[in-house]
């Protein structure tokens, strides 16, 4: 559902902008739902992204992130702990 190419333009790509509410305009409301929907949703969607903003700051305070020239960058699904 996350790749659904009829939910997502370049649904391989990484566009964080595709998430903008001017570009969600018309998506159905679970095209995206990494925590899952309804009554079953993950107990621990707020500790996760709590973590992740947290994780975020600690890693922009300390070093300056830029992509390599000639370097393809590949996401990998992990857990963290």
């Amino acid at each position: 559902m996350h790749r659904h190419p009829a939910f997502w333009e370049a649904p391989e790509s990484c566009e964080p902008a595709r998430f903008l509410p001017a570009r969600a305009t018309g998506r159905p409301r679970y095209a995206y739902f990494p925590f899952g929907g309804g009554p079953r949703r993950c107990l621990g969607q707020s500790l996760a992204l709590l973590a992740m903003q947290v994780m975020t700051g600690l890693v922009a305070r300390t070093h300056r992130l830029c992509l390599v020239a000639g370097q393809h960058v590949k996401s990998e699904a992990a857990l963290t702990l």
